[in-house]
C-alpha cells in the first residue's frame, strides 16, 4: 500500500507580498485521510516525507488555504501533523458536500476573495480536484506521486490536463521558490 491510498487534501497558497495573488499561487497535497476511511485509521496517517518541509518553505512566500474532503475534527488532527499554520480551511463538513462538488471550491474562493485565475490549485486527485478547479478557472498542478508505477492507486480516474505535473511537494517548492 502506498501513502497515496489514504490521501485527499488540498490547500491554496496566496502570495504574502501582495494583497492579491499571482498566477504562481498554489494549492498542495498532503497526507490526510479520505472521507471513506475509518476515523480510527486517520490517527496513524502521516504526511508524505517531503510535505512538512515543503509547506514550511512555501509558507514563507505564500498564504496557505486548505480545501479538504474530511470533517473539522479529522482536519485538526491532520493539521497538527503538518506543523505549518494555515490561513484558511474549508472542510467537507463546513460546506456539507464532498469534492468534486464545485460547492467546496466556490466556498474557498469566497474566503480567499481573489479571482480563480490567480490561484494555482495543487492536488493528487485529477477527479476530485483538478477537474473542478479547471472548471472554475483555477490554474492547476497535479502531484503525481504514482508516476512510473502501474495503475492509478486508490484514486478515481478523471479526465483533465493539469497545467503542471510534479512528483512531490519538494519539487513544487523548488519550482515556485
Amino acid at each position: 500500500r502506498t501513502r497515496s491510498t489514504n490521501s485527499r487534501f488540498t490547500m491554496e497558497l496566496v502570495p504574502r507580498s501582495s494583497p492579491f495573488p499571482v498566477t504562481d499561487a498554489a494549492a498542495v497535497m498532503a497526507g490526510v485521510p479520505s472521507p471513506t476511511r475509518r476515523r480510527d485509521s486517520s490517527r496513524s496517517s502521516r504526511p508524505f516525507p517531503d510535505t512538512v518541509e515543503a509547506l514550511g518553505r512555501l509558507r514563507k512566500k505564500f498564504k496557505l488555504y486548505v480545501v479538504s474532503n474530511i470533517d473539522d475534527v479529522l482536519f485538526e488532527h491532520s493539521a497538527r501533523q503538518l506543523v505549518v499554520r494555515f490561513d484558511g480551511v474549508v472542510t467537507a463538513e463546513q460546506v456539507q458536500s464532498y469534492k468534486p462538488s464545485l460547492n467546496n471550491f466556490r466556498r474557498a474562493l469566497d474566503r480567499i476573495d481573489v479571482p480563480p485565475a490567480r490561484i494555482l490549485h495543487v492536488a493528487q486527485s485529477i477527479y476530485h480536484d483538478i477537474v473542478p478547479a479547471h472548471t472554475l478557472g483555477f490554474c492547476t498542478v497535479w502531484v503525481n506521486r504514482r508516476k512510473g508505477k502501474a495503475g492509478q492507486g486508490a484514486v478515481v480516474a478523471g479526465e483533465a490536463r493539469p497545467d503542471i505535473e510534479v512528483a512531490d511537494l519538494k519539487t513544487l517548492a523548488d519550482i515556485l521558490l
